[in-house]
């Protein structure tokens, strides 16, 4: 199974113009759907920039980020997009992994420089239009764990979420492992149980308020 495992891992790592995140957080540059994000965040919030920006009503000082923020500086997690009701036909590892795709609605941009920032800030595009889905400081602070992922040279990394839950898949030395957000490797048939379990639970409530 692992063998199938490795194979469907490369497939994911080929189809995203083999961008990976490198270990130390280089700069690199963005694409264009990553650029776009940036621009439409800055546009969609240009009120708020202008008038919220380093100021008390900007405590987590989303603002000032958006208004100083260059794009050369930022690096970003590949987001996929995991079809669940696929998945939900025939739960298996291996079909787990085959369910992630590549997705364009949302770019994850993280942060960390000489100057002390850090910050992690989801953009997500509803209906076109780009919006905040999360931002949080001192994220890699706060979470060891992906900091000591990062500096294994090669380490690749690719972010899913299930509902509101964030997972992260690593290939390490040929082993695929998946982390959720606070960085508990999960044993991945447990994890198909626990997907299935939690499908089952909303599908059972879905069906008994109508």
């Amino acid at each position: 199974m692992e063998k199938i495992l490795l194979i469907l891992l490369s497939m994911l790592l080929t189809s995203c113009d083999n961008k990976k995140l490198p270990g130390s957080l280089e700069q690199m540059s963005l694409k264009e759907t990553e650029k776009e994000a940036i621009k439409g965040l800055q546009e969609r919030f240009s009120n708020e920039i202008q008038t919220r920006a380093n100021g008390e009503n900007d405590p987590l000082g989303l603002y000032q980020i958006l208004k100083t923020v260059e794009p050369s500086s930022l690096t970003t997690i590949e987001y996929y997009e995991f079809d669940k009701e696929d998945f939900y036909k025939a739960p298996s590892p291996e079909n787990l992994i085959e369910c992630l795709k590549p997705s364009d609605e949302a770019v994850i941009f993280m942060e960390k420089n000489n100057k002390g920032e850090d910050f992690r800030l989801d953009a997500v595009k509803r209906d076109g239009v780009w919006m905040i889905g999360k931002f949080g400081k001192d994220w890699q602070k706060n979470s060891p764990w992906f900091a000591e992922k990062e500096k294994a040279s090669g380490t690749t990394f690719k972010m899913f979420k299930f509902y509101a839950y964030d997972y992260f898949m690593l290939e390490e030395n040929g082993k695929i492992s998946i982390y959720d957000g606070v960085g508990r490797e999960q044993d991945l048939h447990r994890l198909t149980e626990s997907f299935v379990d939690k499908m089952n639970r909303i599908k059972q409530r879905t069906s008994t308020s109508v």
